[in-house]
């Protein structure tokens, strides 16, 4: 039997197949992309992509700042926020802070923000430590003493805010070695009456 070369056919397979082609791949780049979108969404709502958005790059400090958060309690209203905050609760004097320091929610109030932040920082609140050394670390806020901004920063790391090792660095190329000495001081108090009573400042800011 002769065999003979059926073009259109030939032609008809060829094109199936650069059509399954074409599906398959655009399938998988649909599939692909999926995959990437979980992937980014598993990252940005886990731990590790909580701190990617709570933080930025500040070019003039060299280091991670905190970013402003909305309200810690969501769903309460600022007043239920003081009351809470009045009542002891550290992260509503710590949340109370941050709106004093920031003047969104309420008027901005240095001296307020400082306030709470201490109240917040002697409970053992690791952010508010942080927060309250930041302000003692400028002339920004009218209030300097790098030696109490030392010793929050010891504390605010001790409690794993990593970013506050690079800050107390920074900090004690500008103290002398009798300031850093006071400082260490103010923590080893600190520590000899958290042991004995639970956390309580030996000093105020």
């Amino acid at each position: 039997m002769l065999c003979t070369w059926d073009e259109d056919r030939f032609d008809s397979k060829e094109r199936f197949g650069d059509m399954a082609t074409k599906k398959w791949s655009l399938a998988a780049s649909l599939a692909w992309g999926a995959l990437s979108l979980v992937a980014a969404s598993w990252l940005w709502c886990s731990p590790a992509g909580a701190q990617i958005k709570d933080y930025y790059y500040d070019q003039d400090r060299g280091d991670y700042i905190m970013r402003p958060e909305p309200l810690v309690q969501k769903y309460l209203s600022h007043q239920e926020v003081v009351k809470k905050a009045q009542a002891g609760d550290e992260e509503s004097q710590y949340q109370l802070g941050r709106d004093y320091l920031e003047g969104v929610v309420v008027p901005q109030s240095f001296e307020r923000a400082r306030y709470w932040f201490y109240r917040a920082a002697r409970q053992g609140n690791h952010e508010a430590q942080f927060a309250l050394g930041d302000m003692l670390d400028t002339t920004e806020y009218g209030m300097l003493d790098k030696v109490q901004a030392y010793f929050w920063y010891s504390l605010a790391y001790a409690g794993g805010v990593a970013q506050a090792v690079n800050r107390r660095l920074h900090l004690a190329d500008r103290m002398s070695q009798e300031e850093i000495r006071r400082a260490q001081d103010l923590q080893a108090g600190w520590m000899a009456v958290k042991e004995k009573t639970g956390p309580a400042a030996p000093a105020k800011p």
